[in-house]
């Protein structure tokens, strides 16, 4: 009836492909097939280009790969993924926004991917690969100055100042109100800070329009292999995975020169299953099992074996490791996994990880001589924190008050002002310490581009509803005013506000390196935010750390950087200082600590 009524129309496409996706379900792919073509024809004429199309693209692409015709399945779903991308284009709204979206479709690249190597064109998958991973943040980074030009108009700085402010006292309000008594003016507060966002991201958007160096952007393209290989720096191996919901796919790149230069594994094990042996592999470690504990043993033996064994021989010349991690990897402490019985991996190589190899070549692309550099370290530690879960609420923070509730205990880190004096030590003509109530969020933001090596001593807050209120936590204002800084230095405010030039930011706190996972983009959180911010790499945590251990590896961590070592080597020589050491054997104590970016 309604064919008749409207015939050609958008409507009746979508009705179509729906039918589409019925009669595949029901395994009727004949009907299917004729459903799936009509649909496109209409959507091709009335919105070519558009989502609608890119779906039922995607959709006939998947019924001929049912169909064993896997050559014709590849072009639909590389028409499918081309749509998607330029639809991404269109949509506009902030790259947290694109972010999400494209998350959403991540599927759509793996499909593709799955197809070429069936076909072994394994070159063209991996450029898939890479072409799904950090498409936004690559995008930011090309645009990250424009919010920081000198000709940005002086009433959009200072709508991002009152956008900015009234945020931190929206949030101010709902830790005030009671959960349980309140939830109405606690939801209509909550559409606020949506609004806010809303609001931030308008800003943004016009900020960008109103520079001239906007339209002159050169946006940095995915890498394909032979740019992979030319980037890696000699003797190192980049090993990027693609965890798909049926296997994973490994792709090993060695540097030019090398040979064979490129290999592609398929490795037995679906998103779901390797999601549990992650997160049972991390229960472990967080239980403090020691390190000669069978379970523990036998889980980091297997995830070694399953995700590591099939490209050791590849392996074993390179003298470091890059890792490009998917899904539930970004989260596994890959040191801490067992080549054999007797060596840890960071025994055998130093490991890195980075969240694609084209944000890779970016960030090597800002290496530059940083011995002339004013300041070698600016440590911030020992901050002015509430002890008790009175003056908790007292300060009348969001943040703060949602923290406690969820039993998160605030007070002193015991070892923290002694790890930033004696790591100062090192560097004694030349650094900046900010110590107990002068460790304030408005220091950090204004560290500079001067400065070498920036280091935060205290507690870090993991924000699950929202990643990017994850925060590094500073002095504590005993009486919050309007205008001024929370003592919360918030992921968000870091993107927006922090620009920095140095080579390593280190996070010795909690669950730093932790944030929201969205499928291409990593993890999105400090880490990420002190990337954009201008860090070549940044040291942060997986877990909860053990004060005193986190002390010494951070000294031993520091000694080493002063006598020469690389990065990535001068984090592997700590971690096994600790892990033969006795009473820190235990991956608890030494493995928590990830290095992103840059190894150099």
């Amino acid at each position: 009836m309604q064919e008749r009524l409207g015939p050609g129309g958008a409507d009746i496409a979508g009705v179509l492909r729906r039918l589409g996706d019925l009669a595949c379900y029901r395994g009727t792919l004949a009907p299917a097939q004729v459903y799936y073509r009509r649909s496109l024809a209409i959507f091709q004429n009335l919105a070519p280009g558009s989502l609608d199309e890119a779906t039922t693209l995607h959709g006939i692409g998947a019924l001929l790969q049912r169909k064993g015709d896997v050559e014709s399945a590849t072009r639909y779903f590389a028409r499918a993924v081309d749509a998607l991308e330029k639809q991404t284009a269109r949509l506009g709204g902030t790259n947290d926004v694109q972010s999400s979206f494209r998350a959403n479709y991540a599927s759509w690249y793996l499909d593709l991917e799955d197809t070429l190597l069936a076909q072994k064109q394994s070159e063209q998958a991996y450029q898939v690969s890479e072409r799904y991973r950090a498409r936004s943040f690559l995008q930011m980074l090309a645009e990250r100055d424009l919010l920081f030009a000198q000709d940005v108009p002086s009433e959009l700085q200072r709508a991002r100042k009152r956008n900015a402010a009234e945020y931190d006292r929206v949030q101010s309000q709902i830790a005030a109100l009671n959960p349980a008594k309140d939830k109405k003016d606690i939801d209509q507060l909550l559409t606020r800070l949506h609004d806010l966002n809303i609001e931030r991201e308008q800003i943004a958007e016009q900020i960008k329009k109103t520079s001239p160096r906007f339209a002159s952007l050169q946006y940095p393209r995915p890498l394909d292999l032979a740019g992979t290989r030319q980037v890696l720096d000699p003797g190192t191996v980049l090993l990027s995975y693609s965890v798909g919901h049926e296997h994973t796919v490994l792709f090993v790149v060695q540097p030019r020169g090398t040979e064979p230069g490129f290999s592609v594994f398929t490795l037995p094990v679906s998103e779901k299953d390797l999601q549990a042996r992650v997160e049972q592999f991390r229960g472990l470690i967080q239980q403090r099992r020691h390190a000669s504990n069978h379970d523990l043993v036998l889980q980091a033996g297997q995830l070694y074996s399953l995700l590591f064994k099939p490209a050791e021989s590849l392996v074993s010349g390179a003298d470091r490791l890059v890792i490009v991690p998917d899904g539930s990897l970004q989260v596994l402490p890959f040191g801490a996994l067992l080549r054999n019985e007797q060596q840890y991996l960071v025994e055998w190589k130093p490991v890195h990880t980075v969240v694609s190899a084209t944000v890779y070549d970016e960030l090597r692309k800002t290496r530059r001589t940083l011995d002339n550099k004013p300041v070698d370290l600016v440590a911030f530690g020992d901050p002015r924190i509430p002890i008790g879960k009175d003056e908790v609420q007292g300060t009348a923070d969001a943040e703060l008050g949602f923290a406690s509730e969820r039993g998160f205990t605030f007070g002193r880190r015991p070892f923290n002002r002694r790890e930033v004096e004696d790591i100062a030590g090192l560097y004694p003509a030349r650094n900046r310490l900010y110590l107990g109530v002068n460790a304030t969020e408005e220091h950090a933001k204004a560290v500079g581009n001067d400065v070498r090596y920036i280091h935060f001593a205290t507690h870090g807050l993991l924000d699950e509803r929202f990643p990017l209120n994850s925060a590094i936590v500073l002095t504590i204002p005993e009486k919050l005013q309007e205008g001024k800084d929370n003592g919360l230095l918030q992921a968000w405010e870091i993107f927006e506000q922090v620009r920095l030039d140095a080579d390593l930011v280190t996070l010795s706190a909690c669950n730093t390196g932790l944030g929201q996972k969205l499928s291409g983009e990593g993890l999105i959180g400090l880490t990420r935010a002190f990337e954009y911010a201008g860090a070549r790499s940044v040291l942060a945590s997986l877990w909860s750390v053990d004060d005193f251990r986190t002390m010494q590896l951070m000294e031993r961590f520091y000694s080493e950087l002063k006598s020469g070592k690389t990065k990535d080597e001068a984090l592997r020589q700590a971690q096994i200082s600790l892990l033969r050491s006795r009473s820190s054997s235990s991956p608890f104590y030494w493995a928590a600590f990830s290095l992103f970016g840059d190894w150099r």
